[in-house]
């Protein structure tokens, strides 16, 4: 099990014990007896705090692995830009989990959330520039890393209105905040059909990919037409996405979820560079469409790191290079 795979299966847990049943339990006190109720209600809060701090311990693991030989940082400058970078985000994300009174006293809560999603953007771009140059990545695969910055970018602009605070962008604010959320789950579907683009379709795993992703896709429309409300409250609580009412907004967010669903059960059944990219995109995914908390944030880095490394590894098949990365790792 490589440390990609092991930050994949405790960002699952997290998803299904902490966002999703633990406000379904909170919502039926009574359905489970108390001790079971407790139970459970416990364990998704461990599985939260060890996702956060496994991705925190991880990005930093990953990151190192990164900047060597051939790596997606083995220049000198980006080895500099991005270590330190890297460090400033993990050591105010450890402060806020480990020190959060001293760190509200000096440097306040509020301030320091706005420099983590800076930070994290800021890798972000990092991570993506890095890639552009390379002649490992196609034009396609180039375009879905660029679109992968648009949820934190949008989550930035609506929270601080850095560039939509003059007069002039008054219109473009309140459309930000409307559709945001909407465009940051569309930017994230785009990004797994570009992702699958121009790939062969390969019966015995893609049959699989298509069957699981037709179950969830079905799921959540049946939930939407029956009790809306509760499909509206669910897709908040599990992907922090406000849905709009309008018809066409909830359709391109199904019609996302259907792309997102398809790559990442597609790319997770091959090998090689191929897993190693549907582990990104599952990330990014479970992240939210506008991840803001601290483990939010290092799983959308954490599926960034991994997408990237894949793109300088074989496209087709796994190769040396692609194997030998996840056993390190």
């Amino acid at each position: 099990m490589s440390l990609p795979g092991l930050v994949s299966l405790a960002a699952v847990a997290e998803f299904v014990l902490f966002r999703m049943l633990q406000p379904l339990l909170r919502m039926a006190p009574t359905l489970l007896p108390g001790w079971l109720q407790g139970g459970l209600l416990s364990v998704g809060t461990f599985a939260a705090h060890f996702a956060g701090v496994l991705a925190l311990s991880s990005l930093l693991a990953l990151l190192f692995l990164a900047m060597r030989e051939r790596g997606i940082a083995s220049h000198p400058v980006g080895r500099l830009g991005l270590g330190m970078m890297a460090l400033f985000f993990v050591g105010l994300a450890a402060s806020e989990i480990l020190l959060p009174r001293l760190l509200a006293e000096t440097l306040g809560l509020v301030r320091a959330q706005w420099l983590m999603q800076t930070s994290s953007l800021c890798l972000a771009v990092l991570l993506t520039l890095a890639v552009v140059p390379r002649q490992t990545a196609s034009g396609w695969h180039k375009l879905a890393m660029l679109l992968l910055l648009l949820p934190p970018l949008l989550l930035l602009e609506n929270q601080w209105h850095l560039l939509t605070s003059r007069e002039l962008m008054q219109r473009v604010s309140l459309v930000l905040i409307l559709y945001g959320p909407t465009m940051s789950a569309a930017a994230l579907g785009a990004t797994g059909l570009l992702l699958l683009a121009r790939r062969p379709w390969h019966w015995p795993t893609d049959s699989i990919a298509l069957l699981l992703t037709s179950l969830i896709v079905s799921t959540m429309t049946m939930l939407l037409l029956i009790a809306p409300a509760a499909a509206t409250r669910l897709i908040y609580v599990a992907f922090d996405l406000q849905l709009p009412h309008q018809r066409f907004a909830q359709g391109v967010y199904m019609g996302s979820l259907a792309v997102w669903s398809m790559s990442v059960f597609s790319l997770l059944f091959r090998h090689g560079a191929l897993r190693l990219r549907g582990m990104g995109l599952l990330l990014a995914g479970l992240a939210g469409a506008q991840p803001r908390t601290i483990h939010q944030e290092t799983f959308f880095l954490v599926g960034l790191l991994c997408m990237t490394e894949s793109l300088l590894l074989d496209r087709e098949r796994p190769s040396a290079s692609s194997e030998s990365w996840s056993k390190t790792a």
